[in-house]
């Protein structure tokens, strides 16, 4: 029986066929290794020789965990720099302050959020039996991911709403959002978007955003209130009146 093996040399990579044999002299199972070649690519060197981060994407790291345990504005350029194992002038290389560093890490770290909210509200469909069940585990989704990143979300709720190039970001995720939505709702009743599919949409995401803060900022959700929010989603999403000619 053959089988490979990778083994280590000075932080290099290297692949091994191993073929077992019984010894026909001694009767003892042994190896006979024949040498594949070099493994290279990403991974392939010893954890104690593996490449560090760059300084930017420790920068960024460090901020990313100052945000779970140090109020925002409480983290300065300094702080960051000392997590990150830098020293201070490295951080000027990369930011120009604090509000720098801490937009780049924003923007990076709450997109998932909103492509997630869009993709499951643009999925929604309620003709079918199961949807309002599906409805109420992903605003259960809503909730732990903000519990789970509360530091973060809390982070961007305050940031974009002062810092012009954060509040221009945060409208243009809001309305993209009420885009994709709007026309779902329209779709799903069989009707052409209107007024009433424009405002049921920026409801639904206004109510969407807004357990999402709450959660971060540790606002509890007993099963009534959820109950309420999905029966106000599952009636926004169905109850569109046509339009009046």
């Amino acid at each position: 029986m053959a089988y490979n093996v990778i083994k280590r040399v000075k932080g290099r990579a290297y692949r091994y066929q191993v073929e077992s044999f019984r010894d026909p002299d001694t009767k003892k199972v042994r190896g006979r290794w024949t040498y594949m070649g070099r493994v290279d690519g990403e991974g392939t060197l010893s954890p104690a020789n593996q490449a560090r981060p760059n300084s930017r994407a420790r920068l960024l790291m460090a901020i990313d965990e100052l945000f779970e345990t140090t109020r925002l504005a409480d983290i300065t350029t300094n702080i960051v720099s000392k997590r990150a194992g830098l020293a201070y002038g490295t951080f000027y290389r990369y930011f120009r302050d604090i509000d720098h560093i801490v937009r780049e890490a924003l923007l990076t770290h709450t997109h998932h959020f909103d492509q997630y909210l869009t993709t499951l509200l643009s999925e929604a469909d309620l003709t079918k039996p199961d949807e309002k069940s599906n409805i109420a585990l992903w605003i259960n989704h809503i909730i732990l991911v903000a519990k789970q990143q509360n530091g973060c979300t809390q982070a961007w709720y305050a940031a974009s709403n002062k810092d012009p190039e954060l509040i221009l970001e945060r409208q243009r995720r809001f309305d993209t959002a009420v885009d994709a939505l709007k026309n779902h709702i329209a779709k799903i009743n069989n009707i052409p978007p209107n007024p009433k599919t424009d405002a049921d949409a920026y409801t639904i995401i206004g109510l969407c955003t807004t357990i999402e803060n709450d959660s971060a900022n540790n606002v509890d959700f007993t099963s009534e209130r959820l109950s309420n929010i999905q029966d106000t989603i599952s009636t926004l999403l169905t109850q569109t009146e046509r339009p009046k000619h």
